[in-house]
């Protein structure tokens, strides 16, 4: 019996889980493009209250940019936008972040990240809302 295989299956379900679609829904226009609405959960995030943050992708992704519309890509979003407490826009993997802040003491920022394909139709906004930890 080998007693690493637990602590390999636990490393497993952590990398597997930093960035969980809780909910997916797109529909096709023949042209290889769809609409996109996603609701993904990023774990282990620094700076941010909980270590945890909810994430929604919208709009529209053509076919050859399917892996801006994932999970994955949100999840390196909200990691790279959160880090050191950012409240001043920028860019994270080709999308173009804006934030507003809502309160302060704790500082809590709503992001909103957008992307726009240069030559296809795609066109994709990730929200997410975070409290900094003080």
């Amino acid at each position: 019996m080998n007693k690493h295989r637990p602590a390999v299956a636990v490393g497993i379900i952590a990398a597997l889980s930093s960035a969980v679609a809780v909910s997916a829904c797109g529909s096709g226009d023949g042209n290889g493009s769809g609409d996109l609405l996603l609701t993904c959960l990023t774990e282990n995030v620094r700076n941010v209250e909980g270590g945890s943050v909810s994430s929604t992708l919208s709009g529209t992704l053509d076919a050859g940019q399917n892996d801006v519309g994932t999970c994955e890509t949100a999840g390196t979003v909200v990691r790279k936008v959160t880090t050191g407490g950012s409240e001043m826009p920028l860019t994270a993997e080709g999308f173009r972040c804006t934030p507003a802040v809502v309160s302060t003491g704790p500082d809590v920022v709503k992001w909103d990240c957008n992307f726009k394909g240069a030559d296809t139709p795609t066109d994709i906004t990730i929200r997410f809302r975070v409290t900094y930890r003080g």
